[in-house]
């Protein structure tokens, strides 16, 4: 038998109380597994428009997450969404939601990366 040695979750959905409650039982039910959490607000962060960072909410849930020895928060950026395409995201954009990605822990994913 395999067993897995950890799981990729990719949680794409707002941190409304009790909302990822799923995802914190299961951490704890399984302390041996490392979950890695993908954190994608909105197609990447979100800022609150005031301090540049991620709403309270985010804030709140990913230390809810990172509590647990066995998860680890990915950040998300999306560089090149389809509906954009062939145009792609103005870099400083993209820089931007690294800034924003700042409260996550390292590392972050880049998605839809496309060849200069």
């Amino acid at each position: 038998m395999v067993l897995p040695n950890f799981i990729l979750v990719p949680l794409y959905l707002y941190p409304s109380p009790g909302a990822w409650t799923f995802l914190t039982d299961s951490i704890a039910q399984y302390p041996n597994l490392l979950f890695n959490v993908v954190i994608n607000p909105g197609n990447g962060p979100v800022n609150n428009g005031t301090t540049g960072y991620p709403f309270d909410d985010y804030i709140n849930g990913i230390a809810n997450l990172t509590a647990f020895n066995n998860a680890r928060v990915l950040g998300y950026v999306d560089t090149c969404p389809p509906s954009l395409l062939p145009a792609c995201r103005e870099v400083s954009l993209v820089e931007a939601d690294i800034q924003t990605c700042k409260p996550f822990p390292p590392p972050i994913i880049f998605r839809h990366v496309s060849n200069p």
